[in-house]
């Protein structure tokens, strides 16, 4: 025998362990039931496999392991596939592997007390070396789980992959029909939820959307999804999530974001997905996050470029000749027309101010200081500031 290796029972020594695995065995209804009951309430991401579907596969694997126990033998094929079975059906169930396997060291737990307590000064003797028995099968049995439940959630999250991109893709062109509708179930979404999508463009246009940037923001919450759609980032957020996510945009210093509103259902993803796109648009230096609510006038500004910049194009050029008259306009638009706000958040007197806006009207022929006018000035100086 070699060092460490478990030996195997004498005759008369089978014989005990095999009437303690029969005293168990006569017992093993109530075995399951507490099994289950402390899996259920230590592992709650059990709640989501059917109690009775729970108890029957729990009774599956205690039968199996006191088989086991009883004739001395570590796991044979049938114990292995049986685990396979269990691990690919609880993968496809959303179980984490972890949990799974915390799940059978419960089990076994219940079957070793169970064990202890039908014990006798016959059978007693032999507990330590049918722990280590069990442990040392435990350790096979978990090599299977992991296998084959790692089969199934590579194939799922290829899966989910695919699915998410027809999401995006079809939320991209305002679709919401039954195949959204399925999808949405299928990744868990609920149909009420409120989403909040965001968009980044990353600070080159031939740069690639990253895997590792991807895996960092769905990590900020429960429901999130992402995927790269052309040049861009599209990422989901229901409301729980939202708040981290833009949280995060607003301190990346890459690139651009365009976040749009938080609306609800798959209705409201579509719509919130466009707002995002349109705020994105209308991000210009030196903003890096551009919000549609605080920002919509101008993203329904660029929305309609094609159609306005000809009408502006003279005072865009004025705008990239004279950057710091641009800037002069724009702080006059967002600062309510106020010279003193204005004056103050560009810190400079008002007597500068003034005269870098009497300089916009000299070039121009539009006053800023007059709001029907301003609208056009702020306009062509925000399109002077796009890339």
């Amino acid at each position: 025998m070699q060092v460490g290796e478990i030996p195997h029972l004498g005759s008369g020594s089978r014989t005990e362990v095999q009437a303690l695995c029969s005293r168990v065995r006569d017992d093993l209804d109530a075995v399951v039931s507490r099994a289950v009951r402390r899996i259920r309430h230590e592992l709650p991401e059990y709640l989501v496999v059917a109690e009775n579907e729970h108890w029957e596969a729990v009774h599956e694997q205690l039968r199996l392991r006191l088989e086991a126990v009883r004739y001395d033998r570590p796991p044979e094929t049938a114990d292995l596939e049986s685990a396979a079975r269990l691990a690919r059906a609880r993968a496809r169930q959303h179980v984490q592997i972890s949990s799974l396997i915390d799940a059978y060291h419960i089990s076994d737990s219940e079957v070793w007390n169970a064990l202890v307590r039908a014990s006798d000064e016959a059978s007693a003797p032999e507990l330590p070396r049918l722990a280590s028995r069990m442990m040392d099968s435990l350790h096979v049995l978990s090599s299977a789980l992991t296998a084959a439940h790692s089969e199934v959630t590579q194939s799922l999250q290829g899966h989910r992959i695919t699915l998410i991109h027809r999401l995006v893709e079809r939320l991209t062109n305002g679709v919401v029909d039954d195949e959204v509708r399925a999808i949405a179930e299928t990744l868990r979404m609920p149909a009420t939820a409120s989403w909040q999508v965001l968009v980044w463009a990353p600070p080159r246009s031939n740069a690639e959307v990253s895997f590792e940037l991807q895996r960092s923001i769905t990590g900020l919450g429960a429901q999130i999804i992402c995927a790269a759609r052309g040049a861009h980032l599209v990422v989901l957020a229901d409301e729980s999530s939202s708040t981290a996510v833009r949280a995060y945009a607003e301190s990346h210093r890459e690139g651009r974001w365009g976040i749009g509103m938080l609306r609800q259902g798959l209705d409201g993803a579509a719509a919130s997905l466009e707002d995002a796109r349109l705020a994105l648009d209308a991000a210009t230096a030196p903003r890096r996050v551009s919000d549609f609510s605080d920002n919509w006038v101008l993203a329904c500004v660029a929305a309609h470029r094609d159609r306005l910049v000809p009408l502006v194009a003279d005072l865009v050029a004025v705008a990239r000749e004279h950057p710091h008259l641009a800037d002069a306009v724009i702080a006059h638009w967002e600062n309510s027309l106020s010279l003193a706000a204005t004056a103050k958040a560009l810190n400079m007197h008002a007597n500068t101010l003034t005269y870098r806006l009497g300089r916009w009207r000299d070039l121009t022929g539009l006053d800023p200081r007059s709001a029907p006018t301003l609208l056009q000035s702020w306009i062509a100086a925000q399109e002077a500031r796009r890339p």
